[in-house]
């Protein structure tokens, strides 16, 4: 399928962020789509060939920030806290 036949499927189903998932017409036999990706906000996503891979740019942003937010200890957005390293202890057993 093609980006613009996709989104024809599934532009009026809700967005991820709006309501509760909705079982709408032809779910489970045409298609499984309950609810609408915040990715078909990013301008590029109906031309993206591959839309199952993941989008880098925001995965190397995310390990940036959680990396350097531990590192520089920043109040409230560091991931390094005692119930992190309570769960490193239980993991690592």
């Amino acid at each position: 399928m093609t980006g613009n036949e996709l989104w024809e499927q599934i532009c009026f189903f809700p967005k991820v962020t709006e309501v509760s998932p909705c079982v709408c017409n032809g779910h489970g036999e045409s298609h499984n789509w309950i609810k609408q990706s915040i990715f078909w906000e990013l301008p590029y996503w109906k031309t993206n060939l591959i839309r199952h891979n993941l989008d880098v740019m925001h995965v190397e942003k995310n390990v940036f920030d959680n990396v350097f937010n531990t590192v520089m200890d920043i109040k409230d957005k560091t991931k390094d806290n005692v119930k992190a390293r309570m769960d490193l202890k239980e993991y690592c057993k």
